[in-house]
């Protein structure tokens, strides 16, 4: 049912326009011709029987395409949900073809924290879900918040990428994560604690898992097992690891070193990124080189002062302040 108002014209005022109202499934749409493709918009009201929703508002824009199987739409929805209390949604979505799936440029909503799981108290997200159901939320971008798993950001893709702000120039990759599950940092990484955890190498059901090793200073271990001959053995840092030239002097500083036999004496010395060990003809003999990281990299670093050193006691950074509660 179509009814039409007009308003009573005030004195010395401009006129009110006219209002039209739609009735639940009632909709007002502006077409093209076809022979300009036949686009359109439709102003609607959606009320479906098969959801316990209220009605909705619809804007829609037809392309006019015949192999469209939705328009782009813009959405508002607000009702009850069967199991998870109040529901509130806008969303906005670009047209869709055959077999091209469905893209959800924008899609926010609001649930009440009830329901087994508790659904999010706040919902938006981007991305495509695809109609062949191989891949239901195919790149698909989210947040999330709730009383029984927090906050989180879900994405699905091959490959993550995250970029600076350069004005100008080449834009450096500050962080990349890869399908493999591989991690490349381009600065410093902090952190409270660390560990690997991993399958257990023997036990079936199990995992495994252990702490890094940390300290005051960037050390760098090198190590190895050698066996005497007659004459002093000689180590290079830069061959024994496969490093070109020069390698291990431009990394590192202030080398330790040692050097031991069970039941053997040894003498040996450090220069360069040799390491010297004398000792009798078929003496089998541990090595342990340490150096300290000093290359630029490190010296660039905020965690470390103008000579590369970690600076270990620094101001408490101010709290962030945060914006939803």
């Amino acid at each position: 049912m179509t009814e039409r108002f007009f308003p009573t014209y005030g004195y010395g005022s401009t006129p009110p326009r006219a209002q039209q109202r739609i009735g639940t499934g009632g909709f007002t749409e502006y077409k093209g011709s076809a022979s300009d493709g036949g686009g359109s918009v439709r102003l609607s009201v959606i009320d479906s029987p098969h959801d316990a929703f209220t009605a909705y508002g619809q804007l829609e824009f037809g392309t006019g395409h015949a192999d469209e199987i939705y328009s782009a739409r813009q959405r508002t929805f607000q009702g009850i949900h069967d199991t998870n209390g109040q529901y509130g949604q806008l969303q906005i979505n670009p047209p869709s073809f055959i077999d091209d799936g469905w893209i959800a440029a924008w899609w926010g909503r609001e649930y009440s924290d009830t329901g087994s799981p508790a659904y999010s108290k706040l919902f938006s997200a981007t991305g495509v879900s695809d109609l062949n159901n191989d891949n239901p939320w195919e790149a698909i971008t989210y947040w999330s918040r709730d009383s029984n798993i927090g906050g989180y950001i879900q994405h699905y893709a091959g490959n993550y990428y995250w970029y600076d702000n350069a004005d100008s120039g080449s834009i450096t990759t500050l962080l990349t994560l890869n399908s493999s599950g591989n991690l490349a940092v381009t600065g410093s990484i902090s952190k409270g604690s660390g560990t690997f955890d991993i399958a257990h190498p023997v036990l079936e059901g199990k995992r495994l898992r252990h702490s890094f090793i940390e300290g005051p200073q960037a050390d760098l271990i090198y190590r190895g097992t050698v066996t005497l001959g007659t004459n002093p053995t000689a180590i290079s840092m830069d061959t024994e690891f496969g490093m070109a030239e020069g390698t291990w002097e431009a990394l590192n500083c202030t080398p330790w070193t040692m050097a031991a036999a069970s039941g053997e004496v040894v003498e040996w010395s450090f220069e360069g990124d040799t390491l010297t060990i004398t000792g009798d003809e078929g003496t089998v003999c541990n090595w342990m080189v340490i150096g300290e990281r000093h290359d630029s990299h490190m010296i660039a670093t905020d965690c470390t002062d103008e000579e590369g050193r970690i600076v270990l006691e620094y101001d408490q950074p101010e709290p962030v302040e945060h914006i939803w509660e």
